[in-house]
Parts: structure tokens; sequence; C-alpha cells
């Protein structure tokens, strides 16, 4: 499994359990994740690789995007 920063990725564990989030930083065995909600981009949740699933999604662009803009972005996702 590829993890690429922009990968748009889905919780399997904890609290945040079937949520999609956004990877913008990797160094095994842990990614840090934003979803524009409650993990902002300025506080990523810090995860390790065996809690997510890797989605076919990518968002190059997530560091210009805003939280509000990122949080449109996966809501669109978790509609399809």
């Amino acid at each position: 499994m590829e993890y690429a920063i922009g990968s748009v990725v889905k919780s399997l564990k904890g609290h945040d359990k079937n949520e999609l989030f956004v990877i913008v930083k990797y160094n095994a065995p842990f990614v840090w994740l934003v979803d524009g909600k409650h993990r902002r981009k300025h506080n990523p949740k810090k995860k390790n690789v065996k809690h997510i699933a890797i989605t076919k999604t990518n968002i190059p662009e997530f560091d210009s995007l805003s939280n509000k803009t990122l949080r449109k972005k996966l809501n669109l996702q978790k509609k399809q």
C-alpha cells in the first residue's frame, strides 16, 4: 500500500471509526491525518497505519485548501 500525502483514508479503529481523513504526513508506522472539522490542518491526528484503509481518492491540492473546503470535499467522498 502506498501512503502518499494527500491520499484519502478511512479510519478502521478508535472513536473516529468509519470517518474519512487526508494524510498530511507519513513516517512509518504512523500517519498524521486531518478532516477539516475535528482535526484541523494545524492540529493533525497521529494514527497507526494498521488502523486505516486507503481509498482510491487523492486530494493533491489540499495544502492550499481551507479547513471548510477540505471538509466539503471529504463529505462529497462519503456520499459516493
